[in-house]
């Protein structure tokens, strides 16, 4: 029969026969998970890329590309391209963090320098080399920012979409101020190009997001762009400003009227108001968290996933 101190002896025994041998393994494992899913986050997320285009016109379109990342079960050809257009005197980089928390969702970002802005006032015209600059830009040249700057942002996209990296049938549109007439007049210009016999060219832009729109700016007006049928009916739209400023908030109760009457049916897409209780307006909502603005166009732009919008091979209407 064993004694006592026999029993303590064998106890002890296994218990270091455990820690040796099954807790190592168990922390080696967990650690092992650990370092391969850090690996893994840092490799889902590209780093952001720096590309110039060339616009029709001769322009030299400064912009920064985020590219898409699989979700999970969904691959790259899912990503949602989302195109995010600054206000007048902004740049590319003041929509950086929204542009980064839309990446890690899932979604490929483009963030132009509208010409004139940023790094886009180099162009090549007749074959003189001209430099543009915010202050002198004409009603013209607001006109060319869709006809000519986001067509090849598109033209650009286009490719990506092509190599498997997006789903351009779901494209959307953000503006802040002058960005968001800019970018409604595109939406209308988008949905007015033929279906060629083999294939469309347009009737991409399938969301709008507009913050702290303008009826009129610099002889641009948004009506011309909200009475397009295509745009009051077939796009999605958010419409936000700080309920606190009472002409933005009117503008986009005006707007927000406007396009509900286009959108009775059920099938219709959806049209959203956000007013949160600030004076903030354009970009600026963009950096008070505690206004939800961010998470309410990432919602949005989420919207967009699930819809029933095939990946398909496509040409640009530049070509």
């Amino acid at each position: 029969m064993m004694n006592s101190d026999g029993v303590r002896f064998t106890w002890l025994l296994r218990w270091a026969l455990f820690v040796a041998l099954v807790l190592p393994l168990d922390v080696r494992t967990a650690r092992a998970e650990t370092a391969d899913e850090k690996a893994g986050a840092e490799l889902k997320i590209p780093p952001p890329e720096e590309v110039f285009l060339k616009a029709k016109d001769g322009l030299s379109l400064h912009a920064i590309y985020y590219p898409g990342a699989p979700r999970k079960g969904k691959n790259q050809k899912d990503s949602v391209p989302v195109i995010l257009l600054h206000a007048y005197n902004g740049d590319c980089h003041d929509f950086d963090d929204l542009a980064e928390l839309l990446q890690k969702q899932g979604h490929a970002v483009v963030t132009p320098d509208l010409r004139g802005h940023g790094e886009s006032k180099e162009m090549l015209r007749d074959g003189r080399e001209e430099k543009l600059e915010t202050s002198s830009l004409r009603t013209a040249d607001f006109g060319d920012m869709w006809t000519y700057d986001l067509e090849a942002v598109k033209s650009f996209l286009i490719g990506k979409n092509n190599a498997g990296e997006l789903n351009i049938d779901k494209l959307c549109v953000v503006g802040a101020e002058m960005g968001a007439i800019v970018g409604a007049n595109w939406a209308s210009l988008d949905w007015s190009w033929p279906v060629l016999s083999n294939g469309k060219q347009g009737q991409d832009v399938k969301a709008l997001v507009m913050i702290s729109p303008q009826s009129n700016f610099k002889g641009v007006k948004l009506i011309d762009a909200v009475s397009s049928p295509d745009v009051r009916s077939e796009l999605a739209v958010m419409l936000i400003a700080g309920r606190k400023n009472s002409r933005s908030a009117d503008e986009v109760n005006k707007l927000y009227k406007h396009f509900m009457k286009y959108h009775v049916e059920k099938t219709s897409p959806v049209v959203e108001l956000l007013l949160p209780e600030t004076k903030l307006q354009s970009t600026k909502l963009l950096g008070e968290k505690s206004l939800g603005v961010e998470a309410a166009i990432l919602k949005f732009v989420d919207g967009l996933v699930a819809k029933p919008y095939p990946w398909a091979e496509r040409r640009s209407a530049l070509e």
